[in-house]
C-alpha cells in the first residue's frame, strides 16, 4: 500500500516552483544557485521547504534586490498551493526580513 505524506508532497511542490522560478529568471540561475546553496550551506533546493532562510540568503547575495523577482515568480508557481500549511510557512520565511 502507497502512504500519502502531505509534508513530502508540498516539499516537491515547493521544490519544483523553485526549480521553475529559477529557468524562468534565467537559464543559468538554477546552476548557479544549486551550487552556492551547496558551498555555503552542504544543502539541496529540497532543503530549502523546511529552511527557507538559506534560500533567501543565497539569493539576495547573488542577485541583490533583484531576488524579490524571483520570490514573486515562486508564489505565482505556488499560487494553487498558498492555503497548504508548509507551503505557506516556507513563503513566510522566504520572505520575512
Amino acid at each position: 500500500m502507497v502512504s500519502y505524506d502531505d509534508d513530502n508532497m508540498q516539499k516537491a511542490i515547493v521544490t519544483l516552483a523553485i526549480e521553475q522560478a529559477l529557468i524562468q529568471f534565467n537559464n543559468a540561475s538554477y546552476e548557479i544557485v544549486i551550487s552556492k546553496l551547496l558551498t555555503d550551506f552542504e544543502r539541496h533546493l529540497s532543503d530549502c521547504y523546511k529552511n527557507p532562510e538559506y534560500l533567501k540568503k543565497t539569493l539576495v547575495e547573488l542577485y541583490g534586490d533583484s531576488y524579490k523577482i524571483l520570490v514573486e515568480l515562486i508564489k505565482e508557481n505556488l499560487s494553487e498551493f498558498l492555503t497548504r500549511k508548509g507551503v505557506s510557512k516556507f513563503l513566510r520565511g522566504l520572505t520575512e526580513k
